[in-house]
């Protein structure tokens, strides 16, 4: 445990580790902090920036643990360029009360993330911008499964933080070993800002499939702020978007979006979704692809000679009580 608010690490791995299993255990820092200096759990090439590149550590395996609070939580580097980073695995953990990102990953091969729950549901104090999940640099074979992102800011519903609950820049793999992110839940995106659920500023080969993505704040009534499900910011590579749930119910009087891809330039699979806009509030839009606006499932249907979603669905999919077990 850290109570310093600056330059504070829990536990550090660097100078490539290897082999090296935690369990079980709570590392936690002073949610107070709001300094860059301050993590929780850091594989990094530094011993005092817990998001530096360079060899750091392989085959590291954290399971069945609390990792909480920090500027970023847990962080996971690997070098720019070959060999990465290889067979870690981050399963069944609790991540929570960050001030910024939760789990920070860069340049990994064959990683697994599985089963996590990431939240800020008790941080009190200021809530800045939440990165749930960062992804950056080499993902090949990088498994993002099960895992559950949600309640950004119950301490404080008013606030505006920009929420970018999974977020992937330059996020690139391969043809046959593709960066695979399925069967997450993100929902109760609480808070008043701008909400992006799944976040793809750009990459290559990555494919979501089984999400249950649910923009479903009922408290934020007075915000103006733009609501999407699913944003796709890339100009180029090739995603695959199959057999997921995207929806919206966001009360605020923002333009809201379930899928929206800004360009028209990379090559797109999307099919088997299932979608839902159940706000009646603000501008309500279903998808946007490369400067068209699609107002319905019918006419986004139509969209790029009739390729997205021909076997595509809408309505509200009526969760369950324990609805977000992905």
């Amino acid at each position: 445990e850290g109570s310093g608010t600056a330059s504070n690490f829990g536990v550090q791995l660097t100078g490539g580790s290897q082999y090296i299993e935690f369990d079980s255990c709570t590392v936690s820092i002073n949610q107070a902090s709001t300094s860059s200096t301050t993590a929780a759990f850091v594989v990094s090439g530094s011993l005092t920036s817990a998001t530096t590149a360079g060899v750091t550590a392989q085959n590291i395996t954290v399971t069945n643990s609390i990792i909480e609070g920090g500027y970023y939580c847990f962080t996971m580097m690997g070098p720019t360029s070959a060999p990465f980073s290889s067979n870690n695995i981050i399963e069944n953990n609790t991540i929570r009360d960050f001030y910024l990102y939760g789990l920070y990953c860069t340049n990994q091969n064959n990683t697994s993330i599985k089963n996590n729950d990431v939240n800020r549901s008790q941080r009190m104090g200021i809530l800045s911008t939440f990165y749930g999940m960062y992804f950056n640099g080499n993902m090949t074979d990088v498994k993002v499964f099960g895992n559950k992102l949600h309640n950004p800011g119950d301490q404080n519903t008013a606030a505006t933080f920009t929420a970018y609950t999974m977020y992937m820049s330059s996020a690139n793999a391969t043809s046959t070993n593709p960066m695979i992110v399925a069967n997450n839940a993100i929902y109760e995106l609480n808070g008043s800002g701008l909400n992006y659920a799944i976040y793809l500023l750009s990459g290559n080969f990555i494919n979501l499939y089984h999400n249950t993505i649910s923009v479903d704040n009922y408290f934020a009534s007075t915000s103006a702020s733009a609501q999407r499900a699913l944003f796709i910011g890339a100009s180029s590579g090739t995603f695959e978007i199959k057999n997921n749930i995207f929806q919206v119910t966001h009360v605020g009087t923002g333009p809201k979006f379930l899928i929206y891809l800004t360009s028209a330039v990379p090559t797109y699979s999307i099919d088997y979704n299932q979608y839902y806009m159940g706000s009646s509030s603000g501008t309500n839009n279903f998808g946007y692809y490369g400067g068209t606006n699609a107002a319905t499932i019918a006419a986004w249907q139509a969209l790029n000679s009739g390729a997205f979603d021909a076997s595509g669905s809408y309505g509200d999919a009526v969760f369950a009580s324990n609805y977000y077990t992905p």
